[in-house]
């Protein structure tokens, strides 16, 4: 009952967030979900959780999309996934728990330095076809796409078509993820029995967090959500450095 709670506690959590920002949710409910299971248990649940709010995201800015930027960056993601998939079936559950911490707060520090800088320099297509890549190789191991901001963010003009080319790719590439999932086990009848239970919790705090978007602003938002994560991530590699070292050594 406790570990259903943290389950409820963490989606709602994590789709207040995307409400609000239109994305950063994966890292908010790994995170949360972290200090309870392992990430063979996380990843496959919040996928299929997500999977719908992508698409009613993805739906909702269909005008802005930018298809150039969706062709090009779901295949980059989808070729990085195919390793990052394999590493999250045969890993070792500390050491990924370890590297998801580090990732985690990488992507919030990058976040939040980036979104401080007025004139940001746009990287250029082999840079960001390189990048939509690691990030396919992050998202097959944890499902976070936050990494594919910056790939995204490089190719819109404007929120509105950020917010919708993101939740498009990652509606294709989690699609793809589904797939290999469920072929190779890791997705199995427990994990669509938990995903079905969170996703009204899901749609509600979606709402929600939709709502407050318009209250808030946004760099305000997304400054407390990338602090949030630096000090989160940091907090899982403490708590699973003694299995890196025991590995090490």
């Amino acid at each position: 009952m406790e570990y259903a709670g943290m389950m409820v506690l963490a989606a709602f959590c994590a789709y207040f967030v995307k409400g609000m920002c239109g994305f950063a949710n994966t890292m908010v409910f790994g995170t949360v979900m972290s200090f309870k299971t392992d990430n063979i248990n996380i990843t496959p649940v919040e996928l299929l959780v997500n999977y719908p709010s992508n698409i009613i995201i993805a739906y909702k800015e269909r005008k802005k999309l930018n298809i150039r930027a969706l062709i090009i960056l779901s295949a980059c993601i989808v070729v990085g996934n195919i390793p990052g998939v394999f590493f999250l079936k045969i890993g070792d559950a500390g050491l990924i728990k370890f590297l998801f911490g580090i990732v985690i707060a990488a992507i919030g520090v990058q976040l939040l330095l980036s979104g401080n800088k007025a004139n940001e320099k746009k990287p250029k297509l082999p840079v960001i076809m390189l990048i939509g890549m690691i990030s396919g190789l992050i998202c097959g191991v944890f499902g976070i796409g936050a990494l594919m901001v910056v790939c995204v963010r490089s190719m819109t003009e404007d929120t509105g078509a950020l917010r919708g080319t993101h939740n498009a790719i990652f509606a294709v590439e989690g699609l793809f993820r589904i797939i290999v999932y469920s072929i190779t086990g890791i997705i199995t009848l427990q994990t669509v029995q938990q995903a079905l239970y969170l996703i009204p919790v899901m749609l509600i705090s979606l709402y929600l967090g939709t709502l407050v978007s318009k209250k808030v602003s946004e760099k305000t938002a997304r400054m407390i959500i990338n602090i949030m994560l630096i000090f989160s991530g940091l907090s899982i590699c403490v708590t699973n450095f003694a299995t890196v070292l025991a590995l090490v050594g």
